[in-house]
């Protein structure tokens, strides 16, 4: 099967701690190549551009963390991809224990529609990254905006394009992110909790 033009795929960044702890980001890209990609070909430029993104920001990542698998999955087709091994990255590489596993620091991700805002918590930060009373410290502010700048310049790996944004599945409503920021504290994260909510 092939990406499409235009088909919306979602993409899923897994990570573990000590093994046992799930820890993902997820994103949606849009897919802006001008022909339409082979699944194979998608899946492989998509995990080769998040090895680009996250080797920015490894050194701030505890080597607890392991790097696991990047899925994809064509949300416009409704079928998913093979998932795909990280090319280059295994661990974090910080000696440092991780903040604790609610805890993380938080991206930010502007577009231009009104209250659209994309958030990713950065699972396995050290607690180095810390000035003790929660708030980030100035070297690795740097490193996490050129995380960012990953996303927001879009994937191109060969022939291969695509835009990352917010995605509304009931209006299939793509907003492309346009600004990245990092917050000066670091945040909690707040995991569902099976059972808890509607």
């Amino acid at each position: 099967m092939a990406v499409a033009n235009g088909d919306v795929v979602r993409v899923t960044a897994k990570m573990e701690i000590d093994g046992v702890h799930d820890m993902l980001n997820v994103f949606h890209c849009l897919n802006t190549s001008v022909a339409a990609v082979e699944d194979l070909d998608f899946r492989q430029a998509m995990a080769a551009h998040m090895d680009a993104a996250y080797t920015e920001i490894v050194d701030g990542m505890t080597i607890r963390l392991s790097f696991e698998k990047v899925e994809c999955y064509n949300l416009t087709g409704d079928y998913p991809l093979i998932a795909t091994d990280w090319p280059v990255l295994t661990a974090g590489t910080s000696n440092s224990n991780p903040l604790p596993l609610q805890s993380a620091p938080l991206v930010l991700f502007r577009t231009a529609t009104k209250r659209s805002v994309g958030r990713k918590y950065i699972p396995g930060f050290c607690a180095d990254a810390n000035d003790g009373a929660g708030v980030l410290l100035e070297t690795y502010k740097p490193l996490l905006l050129d995380f960012a700048e990953h996303f927001l310049a879009g994937m191109s790996q060969g022939d291969v394009t695509g835009e990352f944004g917010n995605y509304r599945p009931s209006t299939t409503t793509f907003v492309t992110w346009i600004e990245g920021d990092v917050d000066d504290i670091i945040r909690t994260q707040r995991r569902r909790v099976l059972g808890v909510g509607a």
